[in-house]
């Protein structure tokens, strides 16, 4: 005797509880977030608050606490792949015409910036299939976009409202702060645009868009974590 589907009972029988077995598999992997953000918004607070609050409400291996890497991503990169200190700067979120690449390359001064974008996707994706880890920046929605444990949020706010907060963290004019934020804004967007072919803001790359203005970073943590808990029991 077969099933309709032209196996046997036993057969269609494996079959099925492998499948289960396999999305039960998915559901228990180690979530992870990517965080993205635009200029000026106090993300090393949200960062903190959000993996405090993701080790009290998530059940993981409670050796393994969730970590926030933003800056400490650029050494996790250059320890990874044992690159020069010298090459920092060109981890950041900036595009350059690619001639000085391939010259610079050429005289050995740096790898392209190519091959360290490409290093620092790496890294970003091998973190968040371990999980318990927030990445900020660096087009890591992106990059991990076909990772079925990673959320992606992406953070915006009112413009001269990034300038203040800004202003307030480095002690600077707010014109000059709403300056930079303004120059940050462009140079994220090219760096996403430049190595993924994507626009930073596009909604279909994440799966929540939160305006910080009139939340506490508190609550933004708890609104992130919940949501991220949400979207996995609901798949």
């Amino acid at each position: 005797m077969t099933t309709r589907s032209g196996l046997s009972p036993k057969v269609d029988h494996y079959l099925r509880s492998y499948l289960a077995s396999e999305a039960r598999k998915e559901k228990e992997k180690r979530l992870a977030i990517t965080l993205s953000r635009e200029s000026g918004i106090d993300v090393e607070t949200i960062g903190r608050l959000l993996t405090d609050y993701l080790d009290e409400v998530t059940d993981n291996d409670p050796l393994l606490n969730w970590v926030y890497l933003n800056r400490n991503l650029v050494e996790a990169v250059i320890d990874r792949y044992e690159l020069p200190k010298t090459v920092t700067p060109h981890l950041l979120e900036k595009t350059k015409f690619p001639v000085t690449d391939a010259l610079e390359e050429q005289l050995q001064l740096h790898p392209s910036e190519w091959t360290l974008f490409h290093y620092t996707a790496a890294t970003i994706r091998n973190l968040c299939r371990h999980g318990n880890v927030v990445v900020v920046g660096r087009g890591g929605n992106f990059v991990t976009f076909d990772l079925s444990n990673t959320f992606h949020v992406r953070l915006v706010g009112d413009e001269q409202k990034r300038a203040e907060q800004l202003a307030g963290d480095t002690q600077r004019p707010i014109a000059d702060a709403l300056k930079l934020v303004k120059s940050q804004d462009r140079e994220r967007a090219a760096y996403v645009k430049r190595y993924t072919g994507s626009a930073i803001a596009d909604p279909k790359f994440y799966h929540l868009t939160l305006c910080i203005d009139n939340f506490e970073p508190s609550i933004l943590a708890h609104i992130i974590a919940d949501s991220l808990l949400e979207w996995h029991h609901g798949r």
